[in-house]
């Protein structure tokens, strides 16, 4: 999607980072230091010409998140609710209100109603300001916390949890983030650079954490179930410290296998100077509409139509392709049924049984022609089996020299029995697709027991047969 990279401009208080994130050279830090420079200087306008969008991450302290009852059906009106609630709450520019996140409360315990995430920061405007003057495309606008959040997914899902928190520690500084029903609430920073010693800042990490998690448990009224561990420092006295006072299950989340940067060693995940921007990629700002984003919705639509114009091109594309090659498979066919029809309108020879045999021959030509299925259909039609478990992954018809059919993929089944009656019901599906007269028995399949998947059998199979 993206030809040049995709900048991303992470904020920190009065400190930021400019991040080029590319598929072929992963990521490159153009600046870093006070936003005010940033503003004032040209590094922007330098680079315009590497960067196709910005993503702006601002810090979680920047946002707040709140719930407001709401039961109305209309989708029409949640924006002007959303904006009414948000300018009571904090008595915002208007134009600062439009910058927010929402999704709707889908829990059987939940009140109705809506969960916002909105920019509370008045210095937010003058940033977003200043990059779009400047004509940039901006794309997203979110924070750390919805970040991780995003990444955490898959770790909710693999352990059958709502409720978790992040830890990302590092020698002088850790991060902790709160997710509450899968959705990010709140994080904190604890900075240990005044401590002299290794084991009061373990202390104090310890503390505050433990604080952290009886406030959760408080506000929302349910205890943390995981805590995911990112350790930049690898050290293994520091995690089996923290299982003794934590109480709670930690999932390690190892650093050798965390995205590395391939620039240089300065970007090494594993040092002590922690950056949020290291571990990520161009993938995560890829999709606007994946992460929680909190541009004007207008914007965001824009974003949305512009993918799907792209999209609907490339569609556009591969069917005018199709349609090429069914017209050019079309006039073959029509020259080839020509070619034999002026077979039979040759004049009658004196041999009449030669005759006969021509004007035999040609009409089989011309039925075999004409009866003939598309091969796009076939392949269409093959492709759209639904048996569970089943995957394709080679289909070849041959209607011409070989009249052929071979289908190959992989079957997963708790035995051979289930396997056998999965190949049967296969079979029985490709008999019906394929034409008048086409047989396909166990004498057509070769099979192969090739690996086992969990509680699965996996078996490599392939099938062929004349048609």
């Amino acid at each position: 999607m993206f030809k040049k990279g995709t900048l991303t401009i992470w904020f920190d208080s009065g400190d930021v980072q400019l991040v080029l994130y590319r598929k072929d050279r992963e990521q490159k830090l153009l600046y870093s230091g006070s936003i005010d420079r940033l503003l004032r200087g040209s590094v922007l306008e330098e680079n315009k010409s590497r960067i196709d969008n910005v993503a702006i991450v601002f810090p979680d302290d920047w946002i707040s998140r709140s719930f407001f009852p709401f039961r109305s059906p209309k989708k029409k009106y949640i924006k002007p609710f959303i904006l009414r609630q948000i300018k009571k709450l904090t008595d915002q520019d208007d134009q600062l209100a439009h910058y927010h996140y929402y999704f709707l409360s889908d829990k059987s315990d939940e009140e109705k109603g809506l969960y916002v995430y909105y920019l509370t920061r008045k210095d937010c405007l003058p940033a977003i300001r200043h990059i779009d003057s400047l004509g940039f495309n901006i794309s997203l606008i979110t924070t750390p916390g919805l970040l991780w959040g995003e990444k955490l997914k898959g770790l909710f899902k693999k352990k059958g949890i709502e409720n978790a928190a992040l830890l990302i520690h590092s020698d002088d500084r850790s991060y902790l983030f709160m997710y509450h029903r899968k959705s990010f609430v709140f994080s904190r920073g604890f900075d240990f650079s005044d401590y002299s010693q290794e084991e009061d800042a373990f202390q104090s990490l310890i503390f505050e954490t433990n604080q952290s998690f009886i406030y959760f448990t408080q506000r929302y009224k349910s205890e943390v179930e995981l805590l995911a561990l990112i350790d930049t420092t690898s050290s293994e006295e520091f995690v089996t410290g923290l299982k003794e006072h934590i109480g709670k299950e930690i999932f390690l989340i190892n650093t050798a296998s965390a995205r590395q940067c391939s620039d240089n060693s300065e970007y090494d995940l594993t040092n002590s100077n922690f950056q949020h921007w290291k571990y990520f990629c161009v993938r995560d700002f890829l999709n606007a509409t994946n992460v929680p984003n909190l541009l004007p919705e207008d914007e965001l639509k824009n974003i949305c139509y512009s993918c799907f114009e792209r999209a609907g091109v490339v569609v556009g594309t591969v069917l005018l392709l199709i349609f090429m090659l069914q017209a050019g498979w079309m006039q073959f066919q029509y020259r080839s049924l020509l070619k034999h029809m002026e077979a039979v309108t040759t004049p009658i020879e004196s041999d009449m049984n030669s005759t006969l045999n021509k004007w035999s021959d040609a009409a089989n030509a011309i039925i075999e022609k004409a009866t003939q299925p598309s091969i796009s259909n076939l392949l269409s039609e093959i492709g759209s089996i639904d048996i569970p478990f089943l995957q394709l992954n080679l289909l070849e018809v041959d209607l011409y020299s070989n009249r052929g059919l071979k289908v190959s993929g992989i079957l997963k089944t708790e035995d051979t029995r289930a396997f056998r009656k999965g190949i049967e019901l296969l079979m029985n599906k490709l008999a019906t697709i394929m034409p008048p007269g086409t047989k396909i028995g166990w004498d057509d399949v070769t099979f192969q027991r090739d690996f086992q998947d969990g509680k699965k059998m996996c078996f490599r199979f392939e099938i062929r047969t004349e048609i």
